[in-house]
């Protein structure tokens, strides 16, 4: 299966971001993950998420296809096994809700969650109402960052992110942690 490292944290705290130098720079393997949710702007299926209907991911559920799913702010997100499970030369990198990389870490001996928590989350908040134009929806993912955040206590390692640290930074920080 190889080494497999989830990255958690709340919204627009820097996950994807970090992915991308861990991929550019560390030689990571990306995971593409499932999810209901549409696409946004710039988002390609099978590269950013895998975009599923909502029956075809239930239908995916039924047949045992991810190694972990959950449902938050009105989508299905999953991790598909095969890929999951599939062996590699080179590391795996995810991202992951709290709650999903808590239940895989105990399954999977391979599998390493690192929590990204902010220094502040005002900054997080402010960054979700730029990206969210509708008031609804930059609420309940401000909430969801603060459920993200009530998890963080339950990691084992956790990198503080301050606004003063570079990406390239964040990722060294989360490679050599993983390396522990």
């Amino acid at each position: 299966m190889g080494r497999i490292l989830m990255i958690v944290g709340p919204s627009q705290v820097g996950k994807s971001a970090a992915i991308k130098e861990l991929v550019d720079h560390y030689g990571y393997h990306f995971i593409t993950t499932y999810t209901t949710r549409a696409p946004r702007a710039g988002e390609i299926d099978g590269r950013d998420y895998h975009f599923l209907t909502q029956p075809t991911f239930q239908r995916l559920i039924g047949a045992n296809e991810f190694i972990d799913w959950d449902y938050f702010l009105s989508s299905y997100g999953g991790i598909g096994r095969r890929t999951f499970l599939q062996r590699s030369r080179r590391p795996k990198v995810l991202h992951v809700l709290a709650r999903m990389a808590l239940r895989i870490e105990q399954r999977y001996r391979r599998a390493t969650a690192v929590f990204l928590t902010p220094e502040d989350m005002s900054v997080v908040y402010k960054r979700i109402r730029a990206r969210f134009a509708d008031p609804l929806i930059a609420d309940a993912r401000c909430a969801h960052a603060d459920e993200e955040m009530l998890h963080s206590g339950m990691f084992r390692k956790v990198i503080r992110v301050c606004p003063t640290m570079s990406i390239s930074d964040v990722a060294r920080e989360i490679h050599a942690c993983s390396m522990k």
